[in-house]
């Protein structure tokens, strides 16, 4: 991010800049604050039940803000329709926090009522609304994330001709088998749960959920590598050539621009020191 090399990047100076002078490192303080706070919270036992409630609640909200304020340190925030891309960000986030991390705690669920008659009974009912709950996830995610490739892409032309639109091929293709797997559960669950639960359809069915767990963990992979990789629209953008940067520089008094669409916070900080020394007359070795 910051241009530097590996031991300079952990310089006192390097680090602060980033923290506290960027809206990455504001967002991460936010982040790091929050979860401080769910590891102190999720440990504790509330003996009254409104207590417990309450402490569940609070955790919830913890989570939704932790999905959401990822959208302020994405390529949404850059993107030059940002309050739309921040929206679409984080709608996209909480649906996929809602669908792919509901799979973890449905395994378990699954595994656990083979064993209890209590659970098996109740698992029609488990079943039939995580299943509702994963529908509308999917609905948001697909709506999201046709508003995001469309800022982030721009053309079908970058969806094939840039690292980013490959990526985002290989993302949507995984997201297929995925959508596949949740599809042939919830055929099953609709089909299949009106008689008698068997133990062996919940096999069945836990063994399609841990499919799903694997492929959405490489669909997380997938998203982390877009993450760092520049946008489909300015891996396309023509190359800036040094006369243009000489013009641009000139046209604004020596000084870059404070948030340059292809520039780190740190270059742009270093950039706009040698402008102003310049301008004074200090030579730059």
């Amino acid at each position: 991010m910051s241009g530097l090399s590996l031991a300079n990047a952990f310089s006192g100076t390097a680090w602060r800049t980033v923290l506290f002078e960027t809206d990455f490192g504001r967002a991460w303080q936010l982040r790091l604050g929050l979860i401080a706070v769910a590891i102190a919270l999720a440990p504790l036992r509330l003996q009254q039940d409104h207590l417990q409630s309450a402490l569940k609640l609070a955790l919830w909200l913890v989570g939704i803000v932790l999905l959401v304020s990822l959208a302020w340190v994405s390529h949404a925030a850059a993107a030059h329709t940002q309050p739309l891309g921040l929206l679409g960000d984080a709608l996209h986030l909480c649906a996929a926090g809602g669908w792919i991390g509901g799979l973890l705690p449905l395994t378990i669920f699954l595994a656990t009522a083979r064993v209890s008659a209590s659970l098996t009974a109740h698992a029609p009912r488990v079943l039939r609304r995580l299943s509702a709950l994963s529908l509308c996830c999917v609905s948001v995610l697909v709506i999201s994330g046709l508003s995001n490739s469309w800022l982030l892409v721009g053309s079908v032309r970058a969806l094939f001709t840039t690292r980013y639109g490959a990526l985002l091929i290989f993302k949507l293709a995984l997201f297929a088998v995925l959508l596949g797997f949740g599809a042939r559960n919830r055929f099953v669950i609709k089909t299949k749960l009106s008689a008698p639960t068997r133990s062996d359809l919940l096999s069945q069915l836990r063994r399609n959920v841990i499919y799903e767990i694997c492929l959405g963990v490489a669909v997380v992979a997938t998203v982390g590598c877009l993450g760092v990789t520049p946008p489909a629209h300015l891996g396309s953008a023509p190359t800036k050539t040094p006369a243009s940067t000489s013009k641009r520089r000139n046209r604004s008094g020596g000084r870059l621009p404070d948030h340059p669409r292809h520039l780190d916070p740190l270059s742009i900080q270093q950039l706009n020191t040698i402008a102003d020394n310049q301008k004074q007359g200090h030579n730059i070795i």
